[in-house]
This record gives C-alpha cells, sequence and structure tokens, in this order.
C-alpha cells in the first residue's frame, strides 16, 4: 500500500522553528546583554545602558567582558584582553574592589588573564558567563 501524501506541507513553515545549540545561545547572549550594555554598530564601543550600573561589581566585570567579546567575535577592531585600569574608568568599580573579584571570577574558570596582562572572556568561558548572568537579568 502507497504511503498517503501529506495534502500540506506543514514541514516547512515548521522548520522555521529548528535552531541549534550555538543559536539558541546566542539568542540567550542577546536577551541577557541587551538588558546592560549595547554595542556601537559604526566600531564596535561598548554602551552601557543605565541598567548597567543596577548590577553588582561581579555581574558588570562579567557583563563588561562579555560584551568585548562579543564586540570581537563581531569583527570590530577592539582588543578583546581588557587592561585592570579600562575595565575600572569604564565600570566605575574602584581598584581596591576589582582586583579581588577578577581573581575570583579567574579562579572560577568564569575569566582568563592576570592583572598585568588584561582580561578576557574566552569562547570556551562564554557559555558559564552567560548562564551566570542570565539568572541577574531574569530577577
Amino acid at each position: 500500500m502507497k504511503e498517503q501524501s501529506n495534502k500540506h506541507n506543514w514541514d516547512e513553515p515548521l522548520r522555521k522553528l529548528l535552531v541549534d545549540e550555538i543559536e539558541l545561545d546566542m539568542n540567550k547572549l542577546v536577551c541577557v546583554l541587551k538588558c546592560y550594555i549595547g554595542i556601537y554598530s559604526k566600531d564596535g564601543l561598548l554602551i552601557l545602558h543605565s541598567k548597567f550600573n543596577e548590577l553588582n561589581a561581579r555581574n558588570k566585570i562579567l557583563t563588561y567582558l562579555l560584551g568585548r567579546k562579543v564586540s570581537t567575535m563581531m569583527k570590530f577592531e577592539y582588543p578583546e584582553i581588557v587592561d585592570i585600569l579600562e575595565i575600572k574608568k569604564t565600570t566605575g568599580i574602584l581598584r581596591g574592589v576589582l582586583m579581588p573579584i577578577c581573581v575570583e571570577l579567574k579562579t572560577e574558570n568564569l575569566i582568563s588573564g592576570s592583572g598585568t596582562s588584561g582580561y578576557y572572556v574566552s569562547e570556551s568561558q562564554m557559555l558559564h558567563v552567560l548562564k551566570e548572568l542570565e539568572y541577574t537579568c531574569h530577577s
């Protein structure tokens, strides 16, 4: 017996619902970051939204470094590695607070680098940082 052909090709429109894991993670990334930062379309400069100031110091650092990672992934020419003075200047976190948090985040493998070379979020750390920040954005 011949298989009955489907009169309606439901598959085609429904395929738009399919996403792979990377696409899903990128959508989460946008959802989390857009609460706090924007990326200037001309040069990739990070723009901190007013809601960024509501974050605690730890999440400010993670958000800023993750935003820099995204900017470099989009092929803007900002260096991925950010020195401690730039993090301090941009986020407003005092150095005495900033350094211990960066060391803690590095120990937890959420960021890479050092106080002398600068800090960054690697691709392998992005998902972990995203999960850490996702909770903050929705609470």
